[in-house]
Order: structure tokens, then sequence, then C-alpha cells
């Protein structure tokens, strides 16, 4: 007895030493950690402005195939860039890619999904988390991206429900998208915020004034939990169109925004610090696409779509800085000025250029770490040049070539190429723009389905009035055969009410175009 006891005894000596020795070597890496880890050390950025050290894409090249590995793909955001970014300054967007790290770990055994938040100093109730009720796919499982043929966009003013009840409501968006499918396209893209509100209920944002005719009133139903579920059942795609930056398109008196609306509080909670988190610019309103609070904001609504519903992707325009070559005068040069006296060096047009890829990047990662099936893209305006003198790159700031041939950023690009074979200038006409957009490179996964304006249809002063419009019936039949011709992966028709009206031209191009779709 007594020699088992002593065995005992040795037994537990050893076990405990072991402890101890373990212990100690996780004190000491973390100490090493640390103390090479500014963000960990407590050497935490200034949250005002965001720091162009943040990555704008991923770097691994096994992303570029899939995402099936959670983590993985998330650790890989945080290498920098080191072609475009600047290495000097700390990393202020890099708390939120920590706290993605830290969610994509615990959802290796986990079947569901809480969205990571970065909690600011100042108005924290804008940008809490959201809590996942959205069921995602296994993770470490291979999930193939949607893909679809042509679909419609469906704006703001198409979407326009003021005067119905539920039941007149579910009518309309019934017809509409029925008309899809009479026309023979398979994917539906709404715009489902448009004014920094929403057409379902939001943690972020207020209801929206297409629904009731005032911003914040509830209609008493979820628009978009409907528009999903119908959208559905005829076997259409479900895409959520969304303005990142964009607050109001009239007036820039914040004073006609719902009392919950984020822009009205930040410009009312008398906190300084917030002020400038909305800016005013040419009699609108803008979120300020400098500051970390409003990147947060976005994420966190895109995060609550992909979470609460069964879309099928994330839509986003053209709607970045203000397309005007005057907006280097002013808007967000305080941030850049902070910036470079915080050790920043890139030039203020580069630095605006990254401030957008974070908000991109951010989106594409924010909806993949939730569900790898749904789709992000862009639709940016037609114009793009090989010298960077374009206006997407130049005024409104967004490096399209760079979201085509880089991973973590989209998964299509879906041009606005409104123009006819007729425009007195041969650089817009739609067959050149055409080439030039399929000839860009682009990464194999990143598909490209070209816009098309149905809204011009009849109407005599389209293209410096070429005529085209008010003469032709097949333009955008035409265009449709075109953009297959050049192994595009289909089009996008804007808009809705642009292509069914009563007018009979409209019924022409209508049928030509459905004969195309449907072969």
């Amino acid at each position: 007895m007594p020699e088992n006891r002593i065995k005992r005894a040795g037994i537990i000596s050893v076990a405990l030493i072991i402890a101890v020795i373990y212990t100690l070597a996780i004190i000491l890496c973390t100490v090493i950690i640390r103390k090479d880890d500014p963000l960990l050390s407590g050497g935490t950025p200034s949250s005002t402005y965001i720091d162009t050290s943040s990555v704008d894409g991923f770097t691994s090249s096994n992303i570029t195939s899939s995402y099936d590995n959670v983590t993985s793909s998330v650790i890989s955001s945080i290498s920098t860039d080191t072609s475009s970014e600047d290495k000097g300054s700390s990393n202020a967007y890099s708390s939120d890619v920590l706290n993605n790290v830290s969610s994509a770990a615990s959802n290796t055994s986990s079947n569901s999904q809480t969205s990571s938040s970065v909690t600011s100093t100042t108005s924290s109730s804008l940008i809490s988390s959201v809590t996942s009720s959205h069921v995602t796919s296994s993770n470490n499982s291979i999930q193939p991206q949607k893909s679809f043929t042509s679909g419609i966009w469906y704006s703001f003013e198409d979407l326009n429900f003021k005067t119905l009840d539920y039941k007149g409501f579910k009518s309309k968006v019934d017809k509409m998208f029925d008309d899809a499918v009479s026309l023979g396209a398979d994917a539906v893209i709404c715009q489902v915020r448009p004014f920094a509100d929403a057409l379902y209920y939001s943690d972020y944002f207020p209801l929206s004034e297409i629904l009731t005719g005032k911003q914040g009133k509830d209609p008493g139903y979820d628009a978009l939990d409907y528009m999903v579920s119908a959208a559905h059942s005829r076997g259409l795609q479900m895409h959520a169109w969304l303005n990142p930056y964009r607050v109001t398109l009239w007036s820039a008196d914040h004073t006609l925004l719902a009392d919950d609306n984020p822009a009205k509080i930040w410009l009312t909670d008398d906190d300084p610090n917030n002020d400038r988190n909305v800016l005013k610019y040419n009699n609108r309103l803008y979120f300020n696409p400098a500051v970390k609070e409003v990147q947060t904001l976005v994420l966190n609504g895109v995060r609550e779509i992909v979470n609460n519903y069964e879309v099928d992707g994330i839509h986003i325009d053209d709607y970045f800085y203000p397309s005007d070559p005057h907006v280097a005068d002013g808007f967000d040069k305080p941030e850049y000025d902070n910036y470079v006296s915080n050790g920043g060096n890139l030039p203020l047009d580069d630095w605006r250029r990254n401030n957008i890829n974070v908000l991109v990047s951010g989106i594409y990662r924010a909806v993949k770490t939730i569900d790898n099936s749904v789709v992000f893209g862009v639709s940016p305006s037609y114009h793009i040049s090989n010298n960077g003198t374009d206006d997407n790159y130049k005024f409104k700031y967004a490096d399209i070539k760079k979201w085509m041939t880089a991973s973590g950023y989209i998964d299509y690009i879906a041009p606005q190429l409104y123009f006819g074979y007729q425009y007195p200038n041969d650089e817009i006409k739609y067959d050149y723009l055409l080439n030039l957009w399929t000839s860009l490179s682009r990464l194999p996964r990143v598909k490209i389905y070209i816009g098309l304006a149905a809204y011009k249809i009849n109407d005599a002063t389209a293209d410096l009035s070429s005529g085209e419009w008010i003469t032709e019936n097949d333009i955008l039949a035409r265009q449709t055969t075109d953009a297959k011709k050049y192994n595009c992966d289909g089009v996008f028709i804007f808009s809705y009410s642009g292509l069914f009206n009563d007018d009979p031209l409209n019924a022409e191009q209508r049928n030509n175009l459905s004969t195309v779709l449907k072969k």
C-alpha cells in the first residue's frame, strides 16, 4: 500500500511539473506576440479614420477558388498588399478583421454564425453586433457560386409602395416578378437599402420612406422577406442591392431623416467626435468613406441581411465618392490630414481609393464568412481606361481593375454600358465599350455581366439625340446577343419600369429581348 501511494504521488508531481512548464510556455509566447504586435500591446490606432495599412484584398492563392476554410480566409486578409498600401502606419481596420478571425475560429464547431463587430468609441448602438438567425453552409465545405444569366434591376422608384397596403404590396411584387419570369430573366436585383434606410426590419437603419411615404414608419410587414419568398417561389434569384454611402439624393437637410437614421444620430448627438461621419456635398448627404465607424456600420448592415434573409447575392452600384472633379477641394480632406499627421504617406487619391478598397473587400469578406455561396458584385459606370484617367478611378476612387484581378473583392462585375450602336462618339458606342470591358484582365472566377439601358427606349434625346432609341426595336436583343458572342456571363437590364410599360416600342424591344434570353 505505501508503495502505491508513493507511485501515485510521483505521477501527480510529474503532471504538476508538466502543467507548470506548459503554462509558462504559453505566457512567454503571449508576451512575445504582444511585444511585436502594436494592436495587442496597446498601440491601438485612432478610430477617427481608416488607416491605409489595412489590407484591401486576400492574397492567399487557395482563396481564389473557394472558401473551404473560413478561418484561414479571414486570417489571410490581414497580410498587406505592398504594391499599394502604406506600410508606415498602424492598421485601423485590423480590429474588425481580428474580430472576424475570432468569430470564424469559433465557427469551426458550430452551424450558425454570430456576426462580429467593432465597438466604437461613440454611438455604439449603431454598430452593435448582429446575432445570426441564418443557418450557414457547413464550414470547411466548398459551396458553388450561384450563377445566373440575366437579371432586372428594380430601383427605389420601381419599388414605390407608399400608397399600398400589404395586399397591394404583394400584388405589385408578384406582378413585377411574374414579368421577370415571362421575359426569361432568372434574377431580380432589388434596391432594398437606397438612402441609409431599409425595406426590412433592421437594427441599424430606419424603415424606408418608399414603404409608407415617411422614413421610419412601420408598414406592418417585412418587404424584403416577402420579396425573397416571391422570387424563390418563381425560380428567381433575389439579390439585395445596397447604397453604402448615399444618405440623401435631393436635400442635405438632416431634419427630414427619421430619428433613428444613423446619419441623423451622428449629426445631432452633441458628440463632436462623430460629426464628420456624415458630410454635406452638392446639397446631398453622404456617409464619410474615410471613417472607420462608417465602414463598420455598412459591414454590419451587410451581415444583417445575409444572416437574416435567404438572399442569393449582395449588390452595390457606382455610388462611391461623389463623381465630381472638384471633390478633392474638400470633402474628407481633414481625415486625410489626420492620416498624414499620424505618419501616413499615400497621396490623397491613393488614400481615397484604399478607403473604397477596404469597403469592397470588407463586404466580400462579411458575405463569405457567413455563407460562401452568396455572391457579391459591383456595377460601376461605363468609363474605364488603361492609364487611370477614367472617371471610376480618378473621381469615384473605384479601382475596378484591381477588384477584377485580385482575390477577395468581388464575384462579378456588371459595367453599365448604357449606350446604343449609334452614339456620336465612337469610344462610347456599345460595341466599342463591350470589346473594351471584355478585354480587361480578370480572375477566372470573376464573372462579367453587361448592364443595358431599357430606360432609354423611346427617348428622342438619348445618346445625344442619335435617334436610335426611337427608331430601332431590337437594340437590347442585339446587345444581349453580342454580349454572348464576347463570352459574357449574362446581362442586367436597367430598369424594370424602363422595360415594362405600355408603350408599343417598349413591348417590341421586350419581346425581341425575351426571344434571345430564352434561346
